[in-house]
This record gives C-alpha cells, structure tokens and sequence, in this order.
C-alpha cells in the first residue's frame, strides 16, 4: 500500500501488546540461564581480604593492624557430560524462547495487516457506493432533461428518478 501508517500501526501493537512484551521477557531470561549455565564449566576464582586494627595481643594499650588475603579457586570436572548439557538444554530453551517471540511478533503483524487491509478495503467500497450514487443521480438527471426537451419517454424519466432515490436510500443504510 506504500503507507507509512501500516509500519507504525505495527510497531505500535508489537511494542504494547502484552503477549509480544513477555515473549521477549522469555528470551531475555533464557539467554540469562543460559550464560548461567556456560559459566558452571569455567572455573571460578575468589578473592577475600580482612583487615583490622584493635589492640595488640601483647600489649592492651598499644593499637596494631591486622590484615588477612585469601586466594580460592574452584573448577568442577564435567566428567559426564552433565554441565554440558545442562548448558546444551539452556541454549536450546533460548532459542525456543526466541522462535516463539517471532512467531508473537509475526501473529501481531499480520493481524494488524488484516485488519488495516479490511479498513482500506470499506473505505474503497464506500468510494465506490458514493461515485455509483453521483453517477446514477447525473444519469436521472440528463434522462430528466431529455424527456423535458421531447428526446426521451416520460416512462424512463420517471424510472430514472425512481432508479437514483433507490440507490440513494442503499447508499444512506449502508453508510449509517
């Protein structure tokens, strides 16, 4: 249709529909679990320091600092093969998440396509029920003219006339 109002429409429903909003929350939080789940088979280090200051172990008046570092690092062997696939199923409840926010995404679209290719299709139909009307109404009225000037059978004009109130009157019910 080459209308800028058919993106926007849905850009707009993507953005505040409610089913596209937790489609894409399900995404994020498996793309999180799923990080989660590849940082269990790289090792971890910590780092741990204390430091203090009170009064000396040998002398209660005189005041000394005490300070403390700690080193610890941990890995945990995958011989299974159970944190691999752990993070195999993580990355696949990703993907899943991430298939079914475009198919939300994609259901949306086409709703709103749909729906705004039925309005331009009433819009059209209107168009052609009101240029119908003028057509018949300019047509009573020449047949008018032409029964007035003796070319044309009173009978015609008068059918004429009656054919323009009758499309007047489909045109009024099926606009209202």
């Amino acid at each position: 249709f080459d209308d800028p109002l058919l993106p926007a429409l849905i850009d707009d429903a993507q953005a505040s529909s409610p089913t596209a909003v937790l489609a894409l929350t399900r995404v994020r939080e498996a793309r999180a679990n799923a990080q989660a789940a590849g940082a269990l088979l790289a090792p971890s280090v910590g780092l741990s320091v204390d430091a203090s200051r009170g009064a000396s172990p040998a002398s209660a008046f005189t005041p000394a600092t005490q300070a403390t570092a700690g080193l610890q690092a941990q890995w945990e062997l995958d011989l299974f093969g159970g944190l691999r696939h752990r993070q195999d199923a993580a990355r696949l409840r990703a993907e899943e998440a991430r298939h079914e926010w475009h198919e939300a995404r994609i259901t949306l679209a086409a709703e709103v396509a749909q729906t705004y290719v039925s309005l331009r299709s009433c819009e059209a139909g209107v168009t052609v029920f009101e240029q119908a009307w003028a057509s018949t109404r300019k047509s009573a009225e020449l047949t008018r003219e032409k029964v007035r000037v003796g070319f044309e059978a009173p009978a015609n004009g008068a059918l004429a006339t009656a054919s323009a109130a009758d499309s007047g009157t489909a045109t009024k019910t099926t606009s209202a």
